[in-house]
């Protein structure tokens, strides 16, 4: 397999063909293409920070420059797309920021949490354990500790960390870890102990027993609940009361410590995340709920992470603090019905209606009925050809889909579907066809939210 120089730190790293979803067109294209991204990737860690601040909110949100160059890259983006983007994506990027600590093997966990300031001490210090000790190693060591920490900035650490350890890339792997610490955030310390056999439930169930339960009735946690922004209102979940409730319904899922009820538990959990992510929009005028979304995307990356994790323990606590973290944006959305009937819409031999969207059509009609003819579609859903403009999140969730399919089956297209809905509601990924307040709310503009008092 061909391989190019890591930028900076002379170590090398093979062309990840092996990621792409759309074909390259030869070889030598590819490394070339790929060089680029290096190239990208080593200006980003050596220059910007993790996370910009949106002038608009004065939140913190995720530097996309990364995933964007990533994900154009699997889809055999152009070197000139990828430039463009990168550059497009820079000019609202905020600096790396000077080292305030010396951070090391013995005083790690006293940053934790600390915020922003620390990044760059925490990129060095990570960068410098991969290439002391290997990423397994470094992974093995330090994901454990931070695992307990997830919450306080939903799943984007995970996402990040997943994407660097799928193309197995030092700076990438060092941000993500470097993210996951400074936002490490608990919702809860301790999560209790699974419930006896006879009161434990699905991951489905568990979502239905949310959406029953009258603690989780919006006036019940906040007296303006759907009206605050969806980032405020998961935090409320850290170290509250709402968090406490939520982690019972968490000790309702069984997972025992063996290999096959890990797999099962991932499945279970994935066939529930993607009846979240993609049937629950908002039907006239479409639109699919953003954060959900991200929670569908962060689960193809804690496929990718939990393999990194040196016990089965371990792994078992990061399923069940995803799950933890979905309940927390699940109630946070408004515990929005979830519709399995929708996946039926999205191809004329499926349904006896008409489609959900057919206006651009995206790939076939018609639902796939050979190997060639699937392999095609997923081609056309996942991205190709690349546009200077196109939404990651798009391309990231059909993505994640291919990646489920090839793991767990066809499973009658289920998958194929949900990604079919995806590219068919979400067209341009503009704000109007994403809903951030919650589809659990009624239908209104997500940028006329009233801010917290």
């Amino acid at each position: 397999m061909p391989v190019t120089t890591l930028p900076n730190n002379g170590a090398t790293l093979a062309v990840p063909s092996h990621l792409r979803i759309v074909p390259a067109f030869n070889v030598e294209a590819d490394r070339e293409r790929w060089n680029v991204v290096e190239q990208l990737l080593a200006k980003d860690f050596a220059s910007h920070h993790v996370e910009v601040l949106n002038r608009h909110t004065k939140e913190y949100q995720p530097n996309y420059a990364v995933h964007a160059l990533l994900s154009f890259y699997k889809i055999n983006a152009s070197e000139t797309v990828m430039k463009e983007r990168y550059d497009l994506e820079s000019k609202m990027l905020d600096p790396a920021g000077p080292v305030t600590v010396k951070i090391t093997a013995d005083n790690w966990t006293e940053y934790l949490g600390k915020g922003q300031t620390h990044y760059t001490a925490y990129t060095q210090f990570f960068l410098t354990e991969i290439e002391t000790n290997g990423i397994k190693p470094t992974i093995a060591t330090y994901l454990p500790t931070l695992v307990r920490g997830l919450g306080n900035d939903c799943f984007h650490p995970l996402v990040h960390l997943g994407l660097g350890l799928e193309f197995q890339h030092p700076f990438v792997i060092a941000q993500g870890l470097a993210y996951w610490a400074y936002t490490y955030t608990p919702i809860i310390d301790s999560l209790p102990p699974t419930v006896d056999d006879d009161d434990t439930a699905n991951v489905l169930e568990i979502l239905q027993d949310a959406r029953e339960d009258v603690r989780f009735d919006p006036e019940q946690i906040h007296p303006h609940w759907g009206q605050l922004e969806f980032h405020k209102r998961v935090r409320k979940a850290v170290g509250s009361k709402l968090g406490q409730d939520l982690a019972e319904l968490v000790s309702e899922w069984k997972i025992e410590e063996n290999e096959h009820s890990i797999r099962a538990a991932l499945e279970e959990l994935t066939n529930a995340v993607v009846l979240v992510a993609v049937t629950t929009g908002h039907v006239f005028p479409q639109q699919l709920d953003f954060p959900l979304m991200q929670g569908l995307i962060a689960c193809k990356y804690l496929h990718t992470t939990l393999a990194f994790l040196p016990t089965q323990k371990d792994q078992i606590h990061l399923l069940r603090r995803f799950l933890l973290v979905l309940l927390a944006l699940y109630v946070s959305q408004g515990r929005p019905n979830l519709h399995p009937d929708r996946l039926e819409t999205a191809y004329f031999d499926s349904m006896d209606m008409e489609p959900l969207s057919t206006s651009p059509p995206v790939g076939s009609p018609t639902l796939p009925s050979t190997p060639a003819l699937m392999a095609r579609e997923w081609h056309a859903l996942c991205g190709a050809p690349a546009h200077l403009d196109d939404d990651v999140h798009v391309m990231e969730a059909c993505a994640a889909l291919k990646m489920f399919e090839d793991l767990y089956g066809e499973k009658s297209g289920a998958y194929l579907k949900a990604a079919k809905v995806v590219r068919s509601v979400v067209k341009t990924g503009s704000g109007e066809e994403w809903e951030f307040r919650g589809c659990g709310y009624p239908q209104a503009s997500s940028f006329l939210l009233e801010e917290e008092e």
